[in-house]
């Protein structure tokens, strides 16, 4: 039995719409981080890339373990929230992967996003961009469309992509229970 669900359009145009507005927004405060760290003694994962591909633009929404909680931004992600049937939250973050320095397309690196195994992962895409996310078990790849969602169980290897035709591809990642 797959575990991964794809499903487009999921949400109305009016949430969506102000989602991706807030995101969109010159206000909108992005930090600059490495997608997988190989110096973390924890981390039992390899980049896959280039270490200039090892970075994406990101913003914590929401995250338990660091206790942060931007109000502003987590009341967009309600509609999200009850389309995916969350019952807790763990980490809402915006990742925003830009064009790699070699003009290629990369694979940035396979990770799984917690330990828990009872814990969900679902991805919201921002835009229409070329990139994709990609399972290491199947080969799946579900491609960036705006307003489509792919869900799966946050043990599963996965990797982003960086987008070619597009400047930018940018997802909202939600780890929850």
């Amino acid at each position: 039995m797959d575990d991964i669900q794809v499903t487009d359009k999921a949400l109305v145009d009016k949430d969506f719409s102000a989602i991706k507005a807030a995101i969109e927004s010159p206000d909108f405060m992005w930090q600059w981080g490495v997608i997988i760290n190989e110096h973390d003694r924890t981390n039992p994962y390899t980049i896959t890339c280039d270490q200039c591909d090892n970075y994406q633009l990101y913003q914590d929404i929401l995250c338990t373990a660091k206790s942060i909680y931007r109000n502003n931004l987590i009341n967009l992600m309600w509609p999200v929230m009850e389309f995916l049937d969350v019952r807790a939250p763990q980490r809402i973050k915006v990742n925003c992967q830009t064009v790699s320095s070699s003009g290629k397309q990369v694979i940035q690196g396979y990770h799984t996003d917690n330990p828990y195994k009872d814990c969900k992962t679902a991805i919201l895409y921002l835009d229409d961009a070329d990139g994709y996310t990609i399972f290491q078990h199947n080969g799946q790849k579900v491609y960036s469309k705006s307003n489509r969602i792919v869900t799966f169980p946050s043990h599963l290897m996965h990797s982003g992509t960086t987008p070619v035709g597009s400047m930018r591809r940018m997802l909202i990642n939600f780890n929850y229970f």
